[in-house]
């Protein structure tokens, strides 16, 4: 009997394609925890402003806001695995460049701001096709399953990530974090090759435009949808805004270095 829960609690680890997926999403997810922080320090270390730590995160926020629909109709209409190789080529090199920026001396805040602009952008189409992916690789009866490890997945690399990324700022510079985030992408990016092709989706008549409205009207048409976005744009704007300004309370009020920013990043996890 305990061997049978066992099996039933990792089910979806029981496919090849999935763990792959699983173990490229446990990547990912650390770079986007080790960016957090990184960001934050380096921003708060660049400028010493509350407001600047607000306006280069809310590139990310605005970009993403503007273009996740859309990212989310494209990925309907074309292989969800090549869509994820390509944006995660590209958050590579975003990163790398970034990294190199560093280690010359050369980080401007502009950078910082193109760079969390250029991630949102990318993130936008990488989401949808990421979430959508993991119903053409697991069965229906396994899907619950798979959707579950993917939030436990993100909750350990919470924890563990943040951490590392402020001891990595504390040891190395912010540049060591960007460059362990550049591994985790190739790492990502392996673990893609791994997987099948899922295929273009069905073609369609309409254009792009037409089908965000469809999406839309799905929606209205089904009155749980609207409340539970509703309860995830809520927590999002009131919940989760107390990252944005954790590296000036680490440094300000605690008195922290960036390895104890990572350790008050990582707690939530």
């Amino acid at each position: 009997m305990i061997l049978s829960r066992r099996w039933t609690t990792f089910d979806a680890l029981r496919d090849p394609h999935y763990r792959w997926l699983w173990v490229g999403s446990l990547a990912s997810s650390a770079t986007f925890q080790m960016g957090t922080v990184a960001q934050g320090w380096l921003v708060y270390e660049l400028t010493g402003s509350a407001f600047a730590l607000s306006w280069v995160g809310a590139g990310w926020a605005i970009s993403s806001l503007l273009l996740s629909l859309y990212g989310g109709a494209i990925a309907d209409r074309v292989d969800k695995r090549d869509l994820l190789i390509w944006t995660r080529v590209a958050m590579t090199v975003n990163t790398l460049v970034l990294a190199l920026l560093i280690s010359t001396g050369s980080i401007r805040l502009w950078h910082l701001v193109a760079n969390s602009l250029l991630s949102g952008v990318f993130f936008s189409f990488m989401m949808p096709a990421s979430q959508a992916i993991t119903a053409e690789l697991v069965d229906e009866d396994t899907l619950l399953n798979a959707v579950s490890l993917n939030s436990v997945g993100m909750g350990l690399m919470g924890i563990f990530s943040a951490a590392v990324a402020g001891y990595l700022i504390q040891a190395m510079g912010a540049e060591g974090a960007y460059y362990v985030m550049v591994a985790f992408y190739v790492v990502a990016l392996y673990t893609l090759t791994r997987i099948p092709r899922t295929g273009s989706g069905e073609l369609s008549t309409t254009s792009v435009w037409a089908d965000l409205w469809e999406g839309v009207r799905f929606m209205s048409a089904h009155k749980v949808l609207p409340a539970l976005l509703g309860l995830t744009m809520a927590w999002t704007l009131l919940g989760m805004a107390y990252r944005t300004f954790m590296p000036k309370y680490a440094q300000d009020v605690m008195g922290l270095d960036a390895a104890g920013l990572g350790f008050l990043l990582a707690a939530p996890g």
